[in-house]
């Protein structure tokens, strides 16, 4: 993922190429393709260069569901997580996320942002942040969207509260 300042792009990565670390600047050349409506960079190995490092964007507030108008952006958002997440047979996890505005999201974390299925509990609550993507279910249809964490850094969830109710009494 590349931003700046106005927006912001997914790089898919030739196969094999390490993934820079967060800060990286970098200048990027190849065609643009948009599978499952997600605009996206696929350079070749020449045409990736490391200009050096710099400041790592601050994500913008996610107001509402994710959308066409902040594909491409780090975001972030408040939310409880409503379902256990579910794991792919290429290992991403996915799982949905009431947002503290009352609108459902779905997170994915990418079976390499190294993050453990037993740390997503239904009920936590915290902060989610991650690069707004899409997977549409056919050629131009404006759906699927989706945030997607990078790794454990990206969730803040503190533990789910127990539950405060009457308890079943014992019967005789």
């Amino acid at each position: 993922y590349l931003a700046e300042p106005t927006g912001g792009i997914v790089v898919r990565l030739p196969e094999g190429m390490p993934a820079p670390t967060r800060g990286t600047v970098m200048l990027i050349g190849g065609p643009l393709a948009d599978p499952y409506g997600q605009l996206e960079i696929r350079p070749r190995s020449d045409g990736v260069r490391v200009e050096g490092s710099g400041a790592i964007p601050v994500p913008s507030s996610l107001v509402g569901a994710p959308g066409e108008a902040t594909e491409g952006r780090l975001v972030a958002f408040d939310g409880i997580v409503d379902t256990r997440p579910t794991k792919s047979t290429s290992g991403d996890l996915s799982f949905l996320v009431t947002s503290a505005g009352g609108v459902q999201v779905r997170v994915m974390a990418d079976a390499s942002s190294g993050i453990a299925m037993a740390s997503i509990v239904v009920g936590a609550e915290g902060r989610f942040t991650g690069i707004v993507g899409q997977r549409a279910s056919k050629k131009g249809v404006l759906d699927g969207y989706r945030v997607w964490v990078r790794d454990a850094a990206d969730l803040a969830l503190a533990s789910p509260t127990p539950s405060t109710g009457p308890s079943a009494s014992p019967t005789s």
